[in-house]
């Protein structure tokens, strides 16, 4: 629904993405690479080590605003 109401945004104003646009399938792909290397090493400590359970909770609320 999001990507319809974008297209019509941009036929709207007439906006026509560039050729960056190329390697967003790639970037989003990345992405998923990303989300399922780190899940799964994450898993695979929570399982040997059954403390770590209590840990990720706190890895996750990690805020990387502060790192300049």
């Amino acid at each position: 629904m999001a990507f319809v109401a974008l297209v019509g945004v941009m036929l709207w104003y007439r906006a026509i993405p560039g050729w960056e646009i190329i390697f967003l399938p790639f970037l989003i792909l990345l992405a998923i690479a990303t989300s399922l290397g780190v899940g799964l090493w994450l898993s695979a400590l929570t399982a040997i080590y059954r403390d770590f359970r209590f840990i990720v909770p706190f890895i996750v609320q990690v805020d990387c605003s502060s790192a300049r």
